[in-house]
């Protein structure tokens, strides 16, 4: 149930609370490029208002909890034009655009896109655009068990089952969902999020996007999701025995419920993919230098994180060439 498990971690774990806003990325054919991010989401980071007698952390210091969990996204090689503070409702607002190396190593703090995507090379030519399936080191990422069910049944198994046995499978599955729902409710209440990426070149051959020329769409919205998976675990036993019964049906059905998030369904292909649409190295050099008066307006701390060190490491191992115009110094 892999399909299954990659859209219930990306709906439920994959953002930090609340979030509305909209993200674009501009994309080279290298796999590098910058996101514009513009967001208001809860709070990233746990706020901890001390021992008792000890004063809690004012505002100025909440934001810079908050700013340095995005800051330190992985895989980011550079910010500009940084913005942060507080909706009157306390929810968090962030704007800022963020420069990478390279789209595979990229984790943005707070946004729907955490778990990653990757532009890649295709064997018969040209580029394809999907979720990121392998870490940074090459091995898959973990696929967490539907529900965190141990002992669910291949279809097989199902369908040698009387109807009575696996009606008590299906409970067990809604009792797992009942229990994830507070989580779920938390993290997709009031979710509405447009993420746009500009791929170098027309794309073809598209799924689970909203297509234009170069451009992908993806929007998202959490209550509808919600809303979506208890339609799904209302339905009667006997029209969810069929689904446990039929290979990848019930993968398709909570597919279909989070918004097509499964595999294979986020996919795009660049047949002839262009130039690069931006000078990176340039833009990133502006953007280091434009920094330290950014962190002097902002107020922060001079030793305030700008890249994370695991980033720069990689980097310099990965290339020579990005190495001097990766990360801040």
């Amino acid at each position: 149930m892999r399909r299954f498990s990659l859209a219930f971690s990306l709906a439920a774990l994959g953002m930090v609370g609340c979030v509305e806003g909209e993200q674009t990325y501009t994309l080279n054919p290298d796999g590098g490029g910058k996101v514009r991010i513009d967001v208001v989401m809860t709070p990233p980071g746990f706020f901890d208002l001390g021992p008792p007698g000890q004063e809690p952390d004012t505002l100025d210091g909440m934001r810079q909890k908050a700013l340095r969990t995005v800051l330190q996204s992985k895989g980011v090689a550079a910010w500009k034009d940084v913005a942060a503070g507080f909706a009157t409702d306390g929810r968090f607002k962030f704007a800022g655009t963020a420069y990478f190396d390279k789209l595979d190593d990229l984790e943005l703090k707070g946004t729907m896109t955490e778990k990653g995507f990757t532009l890649a090379p295709r064997p018969k030519g040209g580029l394809v655009f999907g979720p990121r399936e392998h870490g940074p080191d090459g091995s898959p990422l973990p696929e967490p068990s539907p529900f965190g069910g141990k002992e669910r049944k291949t279809p097989d198994e199902y369908k040698k089952m009387p109807d009575a046995e696996l009606d008590e499978h299906i409970l067990a599955d809604r009792v797992r969902y009942q229990a994830g729902r507070p989580l779920m409710r938390a993290t997709l209440a009031g979710v509405k999020m447009k993420t746009t990426f500009v791929l170098p070149g027309a794309v073809k051959d598209v799924a689970g996007f909203k297509a234009d020329g170069a451009k992908l769409v993806l929007e998202m919205s959490g209550d509808q999701m919600l809303a979506a998976m208890d339609k799904l675990f209302a339905k009667p036993d006997a029209e969810l025995r069929p689904l446990y019964r039929t290979p990848g049906a019930i993968d398709a059905a909570a597919d279909e419920a989070l918004g097509h998030l499964g595999d294979g369904k986020f996919r795009a292909a660049v047949p002839a993919p262009g130039g690069p649409q931006f000078d990176y190295a340039a833009e990133v050099k502006a953007a280091r230098a434009a920094y330290p008066a950014l962190r002097k307006a902002m107020k922060l701390p001079d030793d305030f994180p700008t890249a994370t060190r695991r980033h720069r490491r990689r980097g310099s191992r990965r290339r020579r060439g990005s190495r001097r115009r990766s990360g801040f110094r």
